[in-house]
């Protein structure tokens, strides 16, 4: 994640709409800027060791869990009460020009062998992932967000 924070950051792949103008001609472009990632649920941020707020996998999800549990309260409640249970946010001026699609290529907790999964529904690895992806890109402004099982 750091590496594509990174690039949106410092490299001219986000493009900005823009207007040409030749006299009293105008010519409109508009950009519709998508990035897609791809993942097996967990975030790793480059440095993770130093700087462990930036690395999110089953401790940081078993924590969440266990919030929702004791304060009977579903995962984007936990999220909005606790902020540390989630990502911190990284706002920048190009985050708003981006469609942002994570796509899950696992379903962490699932028992592929019997179709059953270890947890309850409302509690389950890739729906608390889903809320803390949805709760970190709404905070950093992105344009768009969509979550797919892939």
């Amino acid at each position: 994640m750091s590496v594509t924070i990174d690039k949106i950051e410092n490299n001219p792949m986000i493009k900005k709409n823009t207007v040409l103008t030749n006299g009293i001609d105008s010519t409109f472009i508009n950009y519709d800027n998508h990035i897609y990632i791809f993942t097996d649920g967990y975030l790793e941020y480059r440095g993770k060791n130093s700087n462990k707020q930036f690395y999110f996998g089953n401790p940081e999800i078993d924590k969440i869990r266990q919030y929702c549990i004791i304060n009977k309260v579903d995962i984007a409640t936990a999220l909005k009460d606790n902020s540390s249970l989630c990502l911190p946010k990284v706002t920048n001026d190009k985050n708003q020009f981006i469609n942002l699609h994570v796509l899950e290529t696992a379903e962490r907790d699932k028992n592929t062998k019997l179709q059953t999964y270890k947890n309850p529904t409302g509690l389950r690895d890739n729906e608390i992932l889903e809320e803390v992806w949805r709760k970190w890109t709404t905070e950093s402004n992105f344009k768009s967000f969509e979550w797919k099982k892939y």
